[in-house]
Parts: C-alpha cells; structure tokens; sequence
C-alpha cells in the first residue's frame, strides 16, 4: 500500500501515474483501476473512472457520481474471498475530493475499509492524498485506526517549486523530488529517506497544458502499447446518464398519496 502526500502541484498524480505505468509494463496481467476526480488524467492505459464518464452533469455532480462508483467499487471487493484479487491495482487520486463527496456514514466505512481491511483483498492500493496528517485525511470517526495503517504503508512526500511565468507571473510547479514521508507530517521526510530526484531524460516530454516537463507522459515513450487515450464519454442522442436514485425522485415529487374517498348515497326527492 503506497500514499502519496504532499503540496498542491507537488507531483502526487505524476508519480501515481508512472508507479501505474511501469507496473503494467511488468505485468501485462495486471488489472488496473484509477478512480480520479476532475478530467485532468494522463494518457496511460487504466480502467478509468472519471468525471469523463459523465460528460452531460456538471463537475461536481460528476465528481458526486465517480465517488458513488468508487464506493460500489470497495462494498465489490469487500464482499469477495480473501486475496482473490491479487492482479488487482486500484489507483485512488483526488482522495479526499472523492470520499469527501460521500455521506458521512459511507465515508466512514470507505476509510475503515481501506485502512483496516483492503490489505486482504491481495491487491495493491496507490492513494493519493491532500492533507498535512493522516488525521486530517481520515478524520476523527477513523482516527484510531491511524497507528495501524502507518506500519503498513509506505508514505511517499513531495513538493513543488515556484517557476516563472514570464513578468511577474510565477507558476508552482513539482520540484520533481520524492522522500519516504513522516507518517504524522506529510511534509517532512523521515531520516534518510531521500528517494531521489526524477532524472532529466524522463523530462523530454511537455505536458500539453503548462507547457513544463512531463515525466509521465516522457515514461509513455518508452512503452506506446500503454498509452491510452481517455475521452469524454459518447451518449448517444436521446440517452441520459442519471443517479441511479434519479428516477425514484422525480417520481416522489409528481406523485401524490393515494387516498381512499367515501362517497355518500344521496336520496333523490
């Protein structure tokens, strides 16, 4: 189990994406999984799931439905053999974006599921996570379980840097190096726990949007056979993509109670 932490910026979806490459490149066989919110996702070949699902709905009601598909993802999992997923590799960017999204309760059992018992679905976790601590990502209903899921999982830390922009414009960009992080501070790397920096052949490539290097997309060239292309999903004319919950609602607004009326015979005179 890997979580990767760090700034805004910092490179956390970058290496979540090159980890994601190179294990497929290992393993043909490898069944990979990438829940994400938003639509910015590197070109590697995934199962994805996304807000690109659901081009018709707006950002964050897409991002609402990719959390509901991640939750049906876990309760699947939870609910097979021990260890019966070992070709499995689920890619968790934007985590705290997608369980925040999610009612408390279902948040809850997420989190007590990916960090107490996922281990025993044989598969390996990649999570990307936004936050200083571990506290500040599961929160307080989840706590106690912090202690345990630290020994388990190599925390991995990163930064960005300010570069300029042109002016006086500056732009944060990732630094490009990673450390073995503190389990209680994100930010700070623990004794000796240098990884090294992203080595500057794996920077040939731009990123389409920023225009910086783009160790991901540079990692790709190496291995055309993986690079998947994720587009917007087609819906065909007349076909509309809905919470499964959708039209039970609509039905409870334009229903109305049936009632029982009594009708009294009346004498003619």
């Amino acid at each position: 189990m890997i979580a990767i932490a760090g700034t805004q910026r910092g490179g956390k979806g970058t290496l979540a994406a090159i980890l994601a490459t190179l294990s497929t490149a290992l393993d043909p066989g490898l069944n990979t999984q990438y829940f994400t919110a938003g639509v910015d996702v590197y070109p590697f070949a995934c199962n994805l799931t996304s807000a690109l699902k659901y081009p018709d709905i707006d950002a964050d009601g897409a991002d609402q439905l990719v959390a509901r598909d991640l939750l049906k993802f876990l309760k699947g999992l939870d609910g097979s053999k021990p260890y019966s997923h070992k070709s499995l590799l689920l890619v968790i960017d934007e985590a705290m974006r997608l369980l925040s999204l999610l009612e408390e309760s279902d948040r809850t059992w997420a989190i007590q599921y990916l960090l107490s018992r996922f281990a025993k679905s044989g598969g390996t976790l990649i999570t990307v996570l936004h936050g200083s601590n571990l506290t500040s990502v599961v929160g307080k209903a989840t706590a106690g379980l912090a202690d345990t899921f630290k020994q388990s999982v190599n925390f991995i830390g990163c930064v960005a840097q300010a570069v300029s922009a042109g002016g006086l414009r500056k732009m944060n960009v990732a630094s490009g190096e990673y450390f073995k992080a503190n389990p209680n501070n994100f930010g700070e790397p623990v004794s000796g726990g240098n990884l090294g920096m992203i080595p500057e052949w794996l920077k040939t490539h731009l990123h389409p949007g920023n225009g910086q290097p783009d160790p991901a997309r540079t990692l790709l060239q190496f291995f055309p056979e993986l690079v998947q292309e994720h587009e917007r999903a087609f819906i065909p004319r007349g076909e509309k993509i809905a919470p499964s919950d959708a039209v039970n609602h609509l039905e409870s607004i334009f229903s109305k109670p049936y009632q029982e009326v009594e009708f009294l015979e009346v004498e003619e005179m």
